[in-house]
């Protein structure tokens, strides 16, 4: 991170203190995973916990993806800034979408990094946060002490990747397992976890001697968060008997937590650019002056922020990279339904994670002054320029808005079109949902073929009617089944089938 002035903003919390030490830096977490975890132990409400959280993922953890895109892609600056990202990664794994359907074979390795990957990017997103918070506290720039902090973080995530990679007597053909010894994963948890508790203390009393240690309070509560998702998780599956399948940072509680704080910042950021791009119409700066009078009346007539509109542009966002592409690729071609649902979550997710990693970087200086609320030195007359380009639309060329300019006009059939795009994908949305309810639950044979009829491909109506007539008791079938219906909506075969009650990838 580049060195900021050390003077702290008039207000150290980006909303105030009770949300965002409850959202932001994870206060809830132990009491939600506690409940949830309690729910999910218990058959009777296992499979309603799945149904929440799967509801849950149109309204959340869908979004949070849809608020990457829409850093990188919704200013004509952003997307010029990051064109290698929005532009060649994304044909590239557009690429690898097709490549998947062609060659599902192929479809182990994907998963698999996307599994692996998924723990670092609630890491970077923890360590982020929580240099954000110490630097709006005050604290001085101190190399040392970030790096202290980082390596702690580091080291909580390999004891939770020594723990998903350790052998195991059977394995799940949709995760290629590094296979580590156990003596060797052992060693990795023990030290990783002695590594972290030194590296942490040690970093917050370097960070102390600058700022009161209730300023640090966000950033000690986010490192116990770091703690409680990571370094103990993985300590109760490797010496308390607990058992938590590869997909823990993928569903339920933990990711639909990470989702809630991904969207607390990128709302923060959304509120605050809207504000600067305001500010930054005629009469604000000299190059906003000089900017073509057609562009400044676009800009001036721009709306300010609205959070319904901006939550609503990220859900109907969200359904869109989720939940067509599956169901035309099974209806249309015939493949197997959880199949290409498996194939674009792990594409969606890896291409959020190389996405995300190149948007957030508190060394962008127009990044750290509206979220630190001050100037980097990376915020040069150049920096100031690409923001009055992104205010004022100059720069409007570059941007999908330019080829798709009529779709986001004001006239009546514009906003027409954009009203049905959406009725038409918040429908599509209700019918997922209905029919994982339907794969799910104890429905009737009549739910099951309607299920089918629907969407032939999907192989969840048959194994569903196979389960109801199979003399189980009650509870066995609803347990079973709730293991079975994860495995077959994402894949993990073994895996999936020990997280009942963890139905919601993201």
């Amino acid at each position: 991170m580049s060195p900021v002035a050390a003077a702290a903003p008039a207000r150290p919390w980006l909303f105030n203190a009770p949300l965002d030490l409850l959202v932001g830096c994870g206060a809830w977490s132990l009491p939600f995973l506690a409940f949830t975890f309690a729910l999910q132990r218990d058959p009777a409400h296992a499979a309603g916990l799945g149904l929440a959280f799967y509801a849950l993922g149109v309204f959340c953890n869908n979004p949070h993806y849809m608020a990457t895109l829409h850093r990188a892609y919704h200013t004509a600056g952003n997307f010029a800034q990051y064109r290698f990202f929005t532009v060649y990664v994304t044909l590239l794994l557009a690429l690898a979408v097709v490549l998947l359907h062609l060659a599902p074979g192929l479809a182990p390795w994907v998963i698999t990094a996307y599994l692996t990957w998924s723990p670092w990017h609630y890491t970077g997103q923890n360590f982020g946060i929580a240099q954000l918070l110490i630097r709006r506290a005050g604290a001085p720039a101190d190399p040392a002490a970030r790096n202290l902090l980082q390596g702690s973080y580091v080291a909580a995530f390999l004891v939770w990747v020594a723990a998903l990679h350790v052998a195991r007597p059977a394995g799940d053909p949709h995760f290629i397992s590094l296979g580590l010894p156990v003596r060797l994963a052992d060693a990795v948890q023990l030290g990783g976890t002695v590594a972290f508790l030194g590296l942490a203390s040690t970093a917050f009393v370097r960070l102390a001697r600058h700022v009161p240690w209730r300023a640090l309070s966000g950033p000690l509560l986010l490192t116990a968060t770091q703690a409680l998702w990571f370094v103990l998780p993985a300590l109760a599956t490797r010496f308390g008997g607990l058992e938590l399948p590869a997909s823990y940072f993928s569903a339920g509680a933990l990711a639909f937590m990470h989702c809630a704080q991904y969207l607390w910042i990128t709302t923060y950021y959304a509120r605050r650019e809207s504000t600067e791009s305001a500010a930054a119409l005629p009469g604000a700066t000299p190059t906003a002056s000089a900017a073509p009078a057609s562009a400044i009346a676009a800009a001036t007539a721009r709306p300010t922020f609205s959070f319904l509109r901006y939550y609503g542009l990220l859900v109907v966002g969200g359904i869109a990279l989720f939940i067509p592409g599956p169901w035309l690729a099974s209806r249309l071609f015939a493949h197997d339904f959880v199949e290409s649902f498996l194939i674009f979550m792990a594409l969606v997710n890896l291409h959020h994670f190389i996405l995300d990693g190149a948007v957030w970087k508190l060394r962008d200086g127009r990044l750290a002054r509206l979220l630190l609320g001050r100037r980097a030195p990376g915020d040069s007359s150049a920096e100031a320029a690409l923001r009055v380009a992104t205010a004022t639309g100059s720069a409007s060329s570059a941007s999908p808005r330019h080829h798709l300019g009529w779709l986001f006009g004001s006239t009546l059939p514009a906003r027409a079109t954009r009203l049905a795009l959406a009725v038409l994908l918040l429908a599509l949305a209700a019918l997922d949902q209905w029919q994982y309810a339907a794969t799910t639950r104890a429905a009737s044979d009549a739910d099951l073929a309607r299920a089918a009829t629907f969407n032939p491909s999907d192989p969840r109506p048959a194994f569903r009617r196979a389960r109801l007539h199979t003399g189980y008791l009650p509870g066995d079938d609803l347990r079973d089944d709730v293991g079975g219906q994860q495995r077959a909506r994402h894949g993990l075969v073994p895996v999936l089938a020990r997280a009942a009650g963890r139905g919601l990838v993201v």
